[in-house]
């Protein structure tokens, strides 16, 4: 295979929104049948420039080479015509098709399923040719299963597929392993690999240091926008990799100081004790739970995903009714029996699975500041005489970026 092949190169790339320049000026190179780490922290413009590549957004400024040809990608059709394939952080699947449908969606007489429009579609033609793609690569799905009876684990496998069977030589994969358990990222790190050994290119997205050292060649570091630096991942370590993410000095491998018995006691903030919480299905999904949490402590729940983990936290955020037991917020200063729960002193992040942060947790179309207030909005000082107040409702915002919840149940990574 020539050296040349499925080479990408990206050449002073600058994308704005308003007055914020989420891509400044980026330049670069991916060699052809490596794996290219993207390390940077939320919002230092990864994902942004991946949707110029993938073509969601068109950059302002800078230029696109595959293969040393300028190339010109306004729309994802464009992008999957150039052999561009991008798997999303937030899958793009149907869940009620089957895996082959949804492998097969949308691509009409231009794709490998050309040729049945009008007429009955052979699924398990598509099927067997979709078996054989996946035993290639070490990502064997059921093809006729509904997409979404499935572990996360195989939709990703599936969202991969997606993109080879429309013949992609460049892969990106934006915060891959976000979702997945320690085994089912083991697994996934192996099918990179792979793919790699069969020609592709793969752009690793991920903020995930031990991740980037163990699977990628080379990796770029992305921060406030700009790529800082670019090395080969043999060449580096942890430590240096963090540094340029953050512009500062950090301890990876950092211990917490010795705690005296009293400081390590601290205040109970929270108290779970004796819960008994149903799950959707009517099934007992906590039985007879019992914790505490103490200020200034970070407690971790740990298990695979469906045995409970998303009960308890919806129940202390008062989302599903206990029904048995006790779940009590109390402030630093007060007792058991004077305590009540206080949204004030509680912040509910879901992070389950990926689409609860955009279904359950926030109203996409509305503002940072509006959807701070959603429980508020009717209430003074957001909202008089029916009127929202603009002025009102953005200082809160601020004053929230500011300060910060006694309480915070979140769930994921």
């Amino acid at each position: 295979m020539s050296s040349a092949l499925n080479s990408l190169r990206l050449a002073g790339i600058t994308k704005r929104f308003g007055s914020l320049t989420a891509n400044d000026r980026i330049s670069l190179a991916v060699r052809a049948g490596s794996i290219h780490g993207l390390l940077g922290e939320n919002g230092a413009g990864k994902s942004t420039l991946m949707n110029i590549l993938s073509g969601l957004y068109q950059p302002d400024e800078g230029e696109i080479f595959l293969d040393g040809q300028q190339v010109n990608i306004s729309a994802p059709a464009d992008a999957i015509r150039q052999g561009i394939g991008m798997i999303h952080q937030h899958f793009m699947l149907v869940p009620q098709l089957t895996v082959v449908e949804n492998i097969i969606l949308g691509q009409g007489s231009s794709g490998p399923a050309k040729g049945w429009h009008g007429m009955p579609l052979n699924l398990h033609t598509y099927a067997e040719e979709i078996v054989q793609l996946g035993q290639n690569y070490g990502l064997e799905v059921p093809p006729l299963a509904k997409v979404g009876e499935l572990s996360v684990g195989i939709q990703q496998r599936v969202e991969i597929l997606k993109v080879l069977y429309r013949q992609a030589r460049i892969l990106i994969l934006d915060e891959p392993t976000a979702v997945l358990t320690p085994a089912e990222i083991d697994a996934f790190l192996d099918v990179l690999r792979r793919l790699a050994a069969h020609g592709h290119t793969i752009i690793f997205i991920s903020h995930k240091l031990d991740e980037v050292t163990a699977v990628c060649d080379e990796v770029s570091v992305l921060r406030q926008g700009r790529i800082v630096a670019t090395r080969h991942t043999a060449e580096t370590n942890r430590a240096q990799l963090a540094r340029l993410m953050i512009d500062r000095d950090i301890e990876i491998n950092m211990r917490l100081p010795e705690q005296t018995a009293e400081q390590a006691a601290g205040d109970v903030v929270l108290s779970v004790k004796n819960v008994w919480v149903n799950n959707v299905g009517g099934g007992a999904a906590l039985r007879g739970l019992s914790l505490q949490v103490r200020t200034g402590k970070i407690l971790g729940i740990a298990g695979v995903d469906g045995n409970g983990q998303r009960e308890l936290a919806d129940a202390i955020a008062g989302l599903l009714p206990v029904q048995q037991g006790s779940i009590e917020i109390l402030s630093a200063a007060s007792s058991a029996a004077s305590s009540e729960r206080s949204h004030k002193q509680l912040a509910y992040i879901p992070e389950d699975r990926p689409e609860d942060r955009q279904h359950q947790g926030l109203v996409l179309s509305f503002s940072i500041a509006r959807n701070l207030i959603l429980k508020q909005f009717k209430q003074l000082p957001f909202c008089r005489r029916w009127i929202l107040q603009r002025e009102a409702i953005a200082a809160n915002a601020t004053q929230a970026i500011r300060g910060r919840a006694s309480v915070a149940v979140t769930r994921g990574n």
